[in-house]
């Protein structure tokens, strides 16, 4: 049953898909569920807005669904990635093998996996066995059809000898930002105390092999940034590496706040020991079981699939084939065309938003950039009732855009013209942009001397 699913959802637009994710995750988002309460309270923690917790879900819904298109994303003309940190990616593949290479469940880890192996790089991961095996399975198949090798932890487990054999053959990657299970030193990571793992560090120590920090950040839908840093460049010692690490994090979440898992109990663990309870981590909030937000994203994807695409799909299926064409006018042509069937579907369900697709719209008007016309798409979804959360994220997009283009007062102004919508995040960056300017006109002075 569940592969007769994934093998169904595989023949829809990715696009449509991928927004369908966003949205079943945003839903979850407004649950009554441990986890959801945990995002919240964790948040607040660290000094960011509780509201985020809707878009941390939704980005995690977007990232699960597109999962099954890995393969399809990676060779999509519109992939577009941005280097920060290194220079030529081929020549920092042949210098990095043998090294070891941290991460985190932040922006699409998985992407970063299988865009390392299409790129001609042999990478080995470590996970834990999953309890439900119709499920191991299906992960498994993923990430191998991705050219990723997986480690899994069992009781004949010998983990230095694969971690070596790993090493031989390219590199080795590990996610050491959960309170887990493993060894881990305490550091602090949003000036909180963490149980940071430990082990791979120490491994690589003893190896005297380089480490590396890499996490893929999400710019917009087709548009992602690799963020790359040599840990082990200025420092041997194991406290001092994963204190990099773990800024190096903070920093990438501040600025990509959504992108990482809030909703995992970052600060379970106590510095004596204690491993607290999820009441008591909550302060006397019950836990609830974690199945029922997988239920109900399961049977959400299986409602909205069907119900989406009856009427007439063959306009929302011309609309994808020219976009991914960058065929913009005709494919603009047929969203709008779309939209006119949906709305005149006699018994469409109450939740179902034809004008959804104007976000669509925008997003083309967003690739030719053409700022205002995608600006003013936005911000008609926003009016024909697309929650405001998904037209702000578009908003921030498109001062990505310009700064992208070095119009660093175009996006700072258009930042400001939107401030009020989501004030914590955007005040720190107008704050970044305004530096930039400053060190731009401080630049541009010394060049006329």
């Amino acid at each position: 049953m569940l592969r007769a699913l994934i093998s169904f959802i595989r023949l829809l637009p990715l696009s449509f898909v991928s927004n369908c994710g966003w949205c079943c995750g945003w839903l979850i988002g407004q649950l009554p569920l441990s986890e959801v309460k945990v995002c919240r309270q964790q948040l607040t923690l660290v000094g960011l807005p509780a509201r985020l917790t809707p878009r941390v879900f939704a980005h995690f819904g977007r990232i699960i669904c597109e999962s099954l298109f890995i393969n399809r994303i990676l060779s999509d003309k519109k992939f577009n990635l941005k280097l920060d940190g290194i220079d030529n990616l081929e020549n920092f593949l042949k210098e990095a093998r043998g090294s070891l290479f941290l991460t985190a469940h932040f922006g699409n880890w998985e992407l970063l996996a299988a865009f390392a192996a299409r790129s001609g790089f042999k990478l080995t991961t470590i996970a834990r066995r999953l309890r439900k095996p119709n499920f191991q399975k299906i992960i498994e198949d993923l990430r191998l059809g991705s050219g990723i090798d997986i480690i899994w932890r069992d009781k004949s487990f010998s983990f230095t000898q694969k971690f070596d054999q790993a090493l031989a053959v390219g590199g080795f990657a590990g996610l050491i930002d959960q309170d887990t299970n493993v060894r881990g030193v305490f550091l602090p990571f949003f000036e909180v105390a963490a149980n940071t793992p430990s082990t791979l560090v120490n491994l690589a120590l003893q190896r005297k092999i380089k480490i590396y920090a890499a996490f893929l950040a999400r710019k917009s839908l087709h548009d992602y940034r690799l963020v790359i840093r040599e840990l082990s460049k200025n420092s041997s010692d194991i406290k001092q590496i994963l204190l990099d690490y773990n800024k190096m994090l903070e920093d990438l979440i501040r600025e990509y706040p959504e992108q990482w898992c809030w909703f995992h109990k970052r600060w379970r663990t106590r510095p004596n020991g204690e491993k607290l309870s999820t009441r008591n981590y909550l302060d006397k909030i019950k836990r609830s079981a974690l199945n029922l937000a997988a239920a109900l994203s399961f049977f959400a994807i299986i409602a909205i699939f069907p119900l989406g695409c009856s009427g007439n799909p063959n306009n929302l299926k011309l609309a994808e084939e020219y976009a991914a064409k960058k065929e913009w006018s005709k494919a603009i042509r047929h969203y709008y065309a779309h939209i006119n069937d949906r709305n005149l579907v006699k018994n469409r369900p109450d939740w179902e938003n034809p004008y959804f697709y104007l976000i669509a719209i925008g997003d083309i008007h967003l690739e030719e950039k053409k700022y205002k016309l995608a600006l003013d798409r936005y911000l008609e979804a926003e009016a024909k009732g697309i929650p405001q959360t998904l037209v702000t994220d578009r908003i921030r997009l498109i001062a990505a855009k310009l700064k992208d283009d070095g119009a660093l007062k175009d996006a700072f102004e258009h930042l400001k013209k939107f401030k009020d919508r989501d004030s914590l995040i955007f005040d720190g960056l107008l704050d970044s942009l305004a530096k930039q300017i400053t060190q731009t006109e401080e630049q541009e002075k010394q060049n006329q001397k």
